[in-house]
């Protein structure tokens, strides 16, 4: 037999009839409450507790309230979309809204005073319990600089929704000690022709999206290909750029190496320009693969093809695999063939210089020929060489070509700009008889690790 007793709920909220006295409950039998609650307001006490005495333990009987509410819980509640191209970028974010309590409710978004073209998809609608509503947020401006901007999602109770980021102005911009907002001048050092020098052009996509870019040459302010400028201006064959065009991500920077290799020519120097063009590109699936230069019958297309931008060929210029052999034609075009005059004054661009001094590798020597008559076996003869450096900027090695019978002293020979020296020649015979031999000498330059080497 348990000797029981039930106390009150520790809360008002719960009514309960106390036992004032003990009841024994003997085996087998049951005892039973009725429990009323009465629901004031929304936060009212969830939680109590009902003491139970049986024999000498006590036991706390919790007594627990869910109430029929919707409990919204927004991620995240700040959106970063960063730095954003404006006025041709639009970006797209997500933002979830879930529903954790028991019951459904609506909701609406309230943008307020939009400054910005801020689009939140979508607008209205009914939450159902334990479930969850993606938001698109799309965000375009028209102003360069940080924005900060809140909407609201109005439902029970409402929730607010931070959205910030950078509007800044798509371009690409060279990275060079020498290097202004439109125009940089690449400078290579004075050359002899043969020798070759390297620089590089840091190009950077200033943008949230990718673009592509492309070089082209000038020639009689006409826009051309790099290749055909080297076929009307000489100038451009000293050059050589690597690569011509290519693809940058979002914030990339890329690589142009450019070589100086000057050629003979009637000038001392080579001066070109060339233009950095900046041509936006856009992704296709492989069903939208367009032909370049081939317009698109309209009834092929749908709507949603029709919007993408024109230079959509662009990527169609990469054959895909198990296409015909007709795509392979595309390999013989570039982006370069895409960007037309009537682009070029659209386009974002910036112009280069390329300059270097180039002069031919001379030196005098004196007397040019020397002539010995009856001369003795084994006997040593002894001659003087002048030898005189004949640039004005740049030194200049001369290494002497071993001939039988003939020693220089020093054979090697190191002449800076304009200086003259003069060596010893050795001619000693080791057999009798007619004899003439042909010296030469070889002119090396070493600087930066470049080898240059003429006879």
């Amino acid at each position: 037999m348990a000797i029981v007793r039930i106390g009150a709920p520790t809360a008002k909220t719960f009514g309960l009839r106390p036992m004032k006295r003990i009841c024994r409950l003997p085996p087998g039998l049951a005892l039973s409450r009725i429990i009323r609650m009465k629901y004031s307001r929304t936060f009212a006490v969830h939680d109590t507790q009902i003491p139970i005495f049986i024999n000498n333990c006590t036991i706390q009987y919790p007594l627990t309230i869910f109430l029929n509410q919707a409990k919204i819980v927004v991620e995240p509640t700040e959106v970063n979309f960063g730095r954003i191209d404006a006025v041709s970028g639009v970006v797209a974010k997500t933002v979830v809204v879930r529903n954790e309590g028991t019951k459904n409710t609506g909701f609406c978004i309230d943008l307020g005073r939009n400054e910005l073209e801020l689009i939140v998809e979508p607008t209205k609608g009914v939450l159902q319990a334990s479930e969850s509503v993606t938001f698109k947020l799309e965000v375009m401006g028209f102003h360069e600089g940080p924005f900060e901007k809140e909407f609201w999602i109005k439902t029970s109770p409402p929730k607010r929704v931070t959205v910030v980021g950078e509007f800044i102005t798509p371009k690409i911009i060279a990275t060079y000690p020498k290097a202004y907002a439109d125009f940089s001048m690449v400078i290579f050092p004075r050359l002899y022709i043969g020798q070759s020098a390297n620089r590089t052009l840091m190009v950077k996509n200033i943008s949230s999206s990718d673009v592509m870019f492309c070089i082209k040459g000038t020639h009689e302010r006409k826009y051309m290909l790099y290749k055909e400028a080297e076929k009307l201006n000489e100038h451009y064959k000293n050059f050589h750029l690597t690569p011509l065009e290519g693809r940058l991500g979002s914030q990339q920077t890329t690589v142009i190496e450019i070589i100086f290799e000057p050629i003979e020519s009637i000038e001392n120097h080579a001066v070109c320009f060339i233009q950095v063009i900046r041509v936006n590109c856009t992704d296709v699936d492989d069903s939208v693969i367009i032909r370049v230069n081939q317009p698109p019958e309209p009834a092929t297309l749908s709507p949603s093809d029709r919007s993408r931008s024109s230079l959509m060929t662009i990527t169609s210029t990469i054959p895909q695999s198990g296409q015909d052999d007709d795509l392979a034609d595309g390999l013989d075009q570039n982006i370069g063939n895409l960007v037309t005059d009537e682009k070029m004054a659209e386009a974002e661009s910036f112009r280069v210089c390329l300059y270097g001094d180039k002069e031919q590798a001379k030196v005098r020597i004196r007397p040019e020929s020397i002539s010995l008559n009856q001369i003795q076996v084994n006997e040593t003869f002894l001659r003087e060489l002048w030898f005189e450096n004949c640039s004005s900027y740049l030194p200049i090695t001369i290494h002497y070509c071993k001939v039988a019978f003939i020693d220089i002293e020093p054979p090697k020979i190191y002449l800076k700009p304009k200086e003259a020296k003069e060596v010893a020649i050795k001619i000693k015979t080791k057999r009798a008889g007619f004899y003439s031999a042909k010296i030469e000498f070889e002119l090396a330059v070493y600087e930066n690790y470049d080898f240059s080497r003429r006879k």
